[in-house]
């Protein structure tokens, strides 16, 4: 995807969610058609602290293709070793080779099913702290992840991120975590 289809594509996201009262209800389905735009296979966790004190949580709101990913599904966070480490990290990063990381060894026969040679972990952080998504895509087949697919995640993560907090503070400043990485992104699209 060349610059300007990039930018025209975050045109028309910036449209829908200045249109959306709680853009937090249907982030999943938004970060699976923009996330999903390059990767074959695309699933959204969103991370929360369950009853127990101190227990995190994940739950699987979507992914694409349909019906391939568990929609629904809640579990400890701790049984999800590789959305835990995108998590807590803040950072994304990509795994070349799924099948020898230890992180991913929980779901090692959906990798041999689906042919999955590379994972973009891409964390959606809405107050710096920690993520409160983490979209997870995949590369099947033949196909692998260029520094421009990575550097695209990092521009549609800081995207959501922005508009994720903004929902938040609508009066607040912009986020240290926001500002370090891209404030002409922020710029651009808040001076509507």
């Amino acid at each position: 995807m060349d610059r300007c289809s990039f930018m025209e594509l975050l045109r028309k996201a910036e449209e829908k969610m200045r249109g959306v009262s709680n853009l937090s209800s249907c982030f999943s389905s938004m970060a699976v058609e923009y996330f999903g735009v390059f990767g074959e296979r695309c699933v959204v966790f969103r991370i929360f602290q369950g009853n127990g004190k101190g227990t995190w949580m994940c739950e699987i709101k979507g992914g694409a293709p349909e019906g391939q990913h568990n929609v629904g599904l809640v579990d400890p966070l701790d049984r999800h070793p590789d959305i835990a480490d995108a998590a807590w990290g803040r950072e994304i990063f990509s795994v070349k080779n799924p099948l020898k990381y230890p992180r991913t060894a929980y779901f090692r026969g959906i990798i041999l099913e689906r042919g999955i040679n590379e994972i973009i972990y891409v964390p959606v952080l809405s107050d710096g702290a920690r993520a409160e998504w983490v979209v997870a895509i995949d590369a099947c087949g033949e196909k692998r992840f260029s520094l421009w697919d990575i550097h695209f995640c990092q521009m549609v993560e800081e995207f959501f991120s922005f508009w994720l907090w903004k929902e938040k503070n609508p009066e607040g400043q912009w986020p240290a975590f926001i500002t370090r990485r891209n404030a002409a992104l922020a710029a651009h699209f808040t001076s509507a």
